[in-house]
């Protein structure tokens, strides 16, 4: 035992102890792999938890066909006509305001809930003035309160998505529920802006901001959200009054014209009825005016829009049509 030792100890001392056999049997061996007593080694692909498989990207959106105009509660022979229209075309309805003529349940029964009654899923409506006449337009949020937007009674705005794009309701009644920049209205609208970002979007309203029909006076108190919305980059923007139709745009949030490369929001104001008629100066952002009872045919998709006056007269014929991206 005490010569081995001697042996081991000399060999420490003298590295060429180990003679060339030695060396090449360590080559062969590779070199010497100390234990991991702290298991820090990486673990084993058999120790490796199994990851959830990534979910999968999202269909695009399809196509949603929407049907807008305004005052369909109004009653008379001409809105009947166009409401009948309307209700006999497939696809959603945007109901611009005026679901009666004096907000009354017994109006909004006879008006608008005798032809749309059966309808009210395909149904996103906002208030007008009229609805909003008898008892705080309780018989106008009742019937909201069957539709797919449910805007809270007293309210009127909500927020939707088809077709790719955000939809967003507002209530241009701005002295039942105001507008201005400390308005429950406004803070609600820049919390959608901020926390649903989307690539386009539509918004609708009663009131028309700009018109060139006769003694129409331009909803100025829906300025300030007009601008919010302008800057968060809204494409489009559909109205219900005054009684006629007519497309402005894209247009800036004080009304004229974008130039160049600016982005701006086309408002198409779809009042169903030719009742007002038009100024003989022009608003300076129109670019169309039609005279006639109908109403706007949309589609959205994740491309863009495309948009048409269905003139529902006496064979008149009128049209507006085309296409925009967002």
């Amino acid at each position: 035992m005490v010569a081995a030792l001697s042996v081991l100890a000399a060999a420490c001392s003298d590295p060429s102890a180990f003679g060339p056999a030695d060396e090449a049997a360590q080559e062969v061996a590779g070199p010497t792999i100390l234990a991991d007593p702290a298991g820090l080694s990486a673990p084993t692909t058999e120790s490796l938890p199994t990851l959830p498989p990534l979910p999968a990207a999202p269909p695009p959106a399809d196509p949603v066909t929407v049907h807008a105009v305004g005052n369909l509660g109004r009653c008379n022979a001409d809105m009947i006509g166009v409401a009948n229209a309307v209700a006999a075309d497939t696809g959603l309805i945007f109901a611009l305001g005026d679901l009666s003529t004096n907000g009354s349940q017994a109006s909004i029964d006879e008006c608008f809930l005798n032809t749309f009654g059966s309808d009210l899923d395909r149904i996103y409506a906002v208030p007008g003035d009229q609805d909003l006449v008898t008892d705080e337009g309780a018989a106008f949020y009742d019937m909201v309160a069957q539709t797919p937007t449910g805007s809270a009674p007293g309210d009127g705005w909500f927020v939707t998505s088809m077709g790719g794009w955000q939809i967003i309701g507002l209530n241009s009644r701005c002295h039942d529920v105001g507008c201005d920049t400390d308005s429950a209205q406004f803070q609600w609208l820049v919390d959608v802006l901020r926390n649903q970002p989307a690539e386009c979007r539509a918004v609708i309203w009663h009131d028309a901001r700009f018109s060139s029909a006769f003694k129409v006076i331009d909803a100025k108190a829906m300025g300030p959200i007009l601008g919010r919305l302008s800057s968060a980059g809204t494409d489009v923007l559909i109205t219900g009054s005054p009684r006629s139709y007519e497309r402005l745009g894209p247009s800036k949030p004080n009304g004229q014209l974008t130039v160049d490369d600016e982005r701006g929001i086309t408002h198409f104001n779809v009042g169903g009825g030719s009742v007002v008629g038009f100024d003989w100066a022009p608003h300076v952002s129109s670019q169309d005016r039609i005279d006639a009872n109908g109403y706007a045919r949309f589609v959205f998709s994740p491309e863009g829009y495309t948009w048409e006056f269905v003139d529902t007269s006496d064979g008149n014929g009128e049209a507006d049509g085309g296409a925009g991206t967002c």
